[in-house]
């Protein structure tokens, strides 16, 4: 049996994200799950088995339009498991918010200690990514996974 991203999302969620709504709400938006105070450690434990390595990463520093390049003071990284990465349905994609090439992916909450923040990096399966936009899932006022959009 293959398990894919959207399999992993539906079994954390109870099919919740089969609804449409969640992604027209603004990045970062909350989106209160009915899901139980025990799903922190469940979520993490089920990316933990099913999902796929990647590097997280953020990275700080100036650009010289002079010398057309990016200098980079720190990069910030943490090594995690996220749901594999899978295409966004065809009804959603509307060529602007969501492109056809753009992908999805999540993470579980326990243990991130970088900042889930548009912009950020990824490298996964040896393809970088830039999330473009995320809504944390909340469980009890607890965040439990992020659900992130990436593009290349």
């Amino acid at each position: 049996m293959t398990i894919i991203g959207g399999d992993i999302i539906a079994s954390l969620t109870g099919g919740m994200l089969e609804n449409t709504l969640i992604y027209t709400a603004p990045s970062g938006a909350a989106i209160e799950s009915n899901l139980g105070a025990r799903m922190f450690n469940t979520v993490d434990r089920i990316i933990n088995k099913f999902g796929t390595d990647a590097n997280l990463y953020v990275a700080s520093g100036t650009y010289s339009a002079a010398e057309g390049k990016r200098t980079i003071a720190e990069e910030v990284s943490q090594g995690k498991k996220v749901i594999p990465p899978y295409p966004f349905k065809k009804e959603l994609v509307d060529g602007d918010v969501i492109r056809i090439e753009d992908m999805q992916t999540g993470v579980a909450a326990k243990d991130l200690t970088l900042p889930i923040v548009d912009g950020l990096q990824l490298t996964v399966l040896s393809e970088v990514y830039t999330l473009v936009r995320h809504w944390p899932i909340i469980a009890n006022n607890t965040v439990v996974l992020y659900l992130m959009q990436l593009r290349k």
